[in-house]
């Protein structure tokens, strides 16, 4: 059941050296957040919802530097990160290779 509620409603799925955010939450959810450990690291997820959407990722950032949110870098550093992701229309999304986080090691 826990793995239904985080894979399907707040749409966490790792894929090897990476992991994807993807809700499809009610509309009226103004925002919500999860503590995610991977391994030897953590992630403070928040997603935020301000124009009150089910579905849809507009933008993300690990660190405060901009990420695919299909493709967020599994690190293993030990240490805590923090994810802020925005629901949005995902076809305006912009990310180029420049403003990617590529810090850290990732996780085989």
């Amino acid at each position: 059941m826990y793995q239904a509620a985080v894979e399907r409603i707040l749409g966490l799925r790792r894929n090897g050296a990476t992991f994807s955010v993807a809700p499809n939450i009610p509309a009226m959810w103004p925002a919500f957040s999860i503590e995610w450990n991977l391994g030897p690291t953590s992630y403070h997820i928040s997603v935020l919802n301000p124009d009150h959407r089910c579905c849809g990722v507009a933008s993300a950032e690990l660190d405060g530097v901009a990420v695919d949110p299909d493709a967020i870098p599994v690190l293993s550093d030990g240490k805590a990160h923090k994810v802020v992701a925005t629901l949005g229309d995902a076809s305006a999304r912009v990310l180029s290779s420049s403003t990617a986080a590529t810090t850290g090691s990732p996780v085989p």
